[in-house]
């Protein structure tokens, strides 16, 4: 029950890209919030981790040009793709957001995340598993 008594709640979207992959390559997800009927889920934070899938190492400081993008039914929000990059490299590995992106019933949770190369040109170096945390209630 996602408004008759507020909690806090996690939804987790684990974002694989291989190894030489293109710039602008898009990986999206959606998440159930299983939400009845004149209920709404609120997502107030988001957190990063780039992860080595070989062996489970934080690999933040060497590939972090990745960008994220949330869904709301059809709606983007933000309506553009944002860098994670600084949030992946922070203390916490969390950005709060200004307002929450309010889902409402039966609309789906979209998480898109993209790689892209400052020069447009480079391919990624290895294989990098995105992992988002979408924190709310």
């Amino acid at each position: 029950m996602v408004n008759q008594d507020p909690q806090p709640e996690v939804y987790e979207t684990i974002h694989s890209f291989a190894n030489a992959s293109a710039p602008n390559t898009v990986n999206s997800q959606y998440i159930n919030t299983f939400q009845s009927a004149n209920e709404e889920a609120r997502i107030y934070a988001v957190g990063v981790k780039l992860i080595n899938p070989a062996n489970d190492a934080d690999i933040s400081a060497n590939y972090s040009n990745f960008e994220v993008q949330i869904g709301a039914g059809v709606n983007p929000v933000p309506t553009n793709f944002f860098d994670i990059g600084y949030v992946a490299k922070s203390r916490t590995n969390v950005i709060e957001l200004s307002c929450p992106v309010v889902v409402k019933f039966k609309q789906p949770l979209r998480v898109s995340v993209r790689y892209y190369a400052p020069d447009g040109t480079t391919n990624l170096g290895s294989a990098v598993d995105v992992k988002v945390f979408l924190i709310g209630e």
